[in-house]
C-alpha cells in the first residue's frame, strides 16, 4: 500500500523545505564571507606587525636626527 499525499499538502512541504534551504545557504554563504573578513583582518594585523620594528627604528632614526640638528 502506497500513501500518496495531497498535491496541496506535499507543495506546502515543499515550500516550507525550500525555505529553509535557502535560509541554510544563505547563513552559509555569510558565515564564508565572515570567514574570508576574519583571513584579511588577520593578514592586515600580520603584515602591520612584520613591518612595525621597522617603522619604529624609522621613527628613532629620525627623533636622534633631529635631536643632533639643535
Amino acid at each position: 500500500m502506497v500513501l500518496i499525499a495531497p498535491q496541496a499538502k506535499l507543495s506546502t512541504l515543499t515550500h516550507k523545505f525550500n525555505q529553509q534551504l535557502m535560509s541554510y545557504k544563505v547563513s552559509e554563504k555569510e558565515a564564508t564571507i565572515s570567514n574570508l573578513r576574519a583571513c584579511q583582518d588577520e593578514k592586515i594585523v600580520a603584515t602591520f606587525l612584520a613591518e612595525l620594528p621597522t617603522v619604529l627604528a624609522s621613527l628613532e632614526s629620525f627623533s636622534e636626527k633631529k635631536d643632533f640638528s639643535k
